[in-house]
């Protein structure tokens, strides 16, 4: 439909937008990659939310209805990133690029669609620091150091 191409369209051009915001400010590690991706994201929240043609009721339902869709399409973006971190030994070389990947897309849904107690959203500078104290750590370092 008219409506599903419209979306599919506007999905491939966000991705696109996201892409050029990690290769021009992102720097060369995951770390600074994920973090830009993760401004870049609550920035496109701040451009959308005031248009008149934002609903979030709408938001919510197509983030419920389209998840696992669209958690896979994050997800499928996200991977040559962690594949290159991987590649570099920026990361552990056991690390599943499946689930870093699809955990760091949760993280991207989360801060597009969550009001956060804690983080002013509209500051890039408190975002990038969340981002940073947390995105990578996991996917880096000796797994047996587990609870």
């Amino acid at each position: 439909t008219i409506v599903e191409a419209c979306a599919e369209a506007a999905s491939q051009r966000f991705y696109l937008n996201m892409a050029k915001a990690i290769d021009r400010h992102g720097g060369s590690t995951l770390e600074g990659r994920l973090v830009r991706a993760a401004v870049f994201v609550t920035q496109a929240r701040q451009v959308v939310e005031p248009e008149l043609y934002f609903d979030q009721e709408e938001v919510n339902l197509m983030m419920t209805k389209n998840a696992a869709t669209l958690l896979k399409e994050c997800a499928d973006f996200l991977a040559p990133y962690v594949t290159a971190a991987k590649l570099t030994g920026e990361v552990r070389a056991d690390l599943n690029l499946p689930s870093a990947t699809e955990w760091f897309a949760r993280m991207l849904f989360s801060l597009f669609t969550t009001p956060s107690p804690t983080i002013d959203m509209r500051d890039d500078d408190a975002v990038a620091e969340f981002v940073r104290a947390y995105a990578v750590n996991g996917f880096v370092g000796d797994r047996s150091r587990r609870r």
